[in-house]
């Protein structure tokens, strides 16, 4: 999912649903820096796109969850609180 906010950010919402804990890996992360970069391109007027993973469990966080994910959102975020 993709949002184009009004403050010139688009937040790319990466989506996982896993039986355990999500770890990102190198070649998970390349598609993630990948996708980034595309959507700079398609939106040029934009001034950053930030990534924020949703998932079923909290992720493990790692080198590449630490330099990509700008936020992480759990099924508890959104439907127990």
């Amino acid at each position: 999912m993709v949002i184009v906010r009004a403050d010139k950010v688009t937040t790319l919402c990466e989506m996982k649903y896993t039986n355990k804990p999500y770890a990102i890996t190198k070649q998970e992360a390349e598609k993630l820096r990948h996708r980034a970069e595309e959507l700079s391109q398609c939106f040029p007027t934009q001034k950053q796109v930030l990534i924020t993973l949703v998932s079923n469990q909290t992720p493990k966080k790692n080198i590449y969850y630490n330099s990509l994910i700008t936020n992480n959102i759990t099924l508890f975020d959104l439907f127990l609180e």
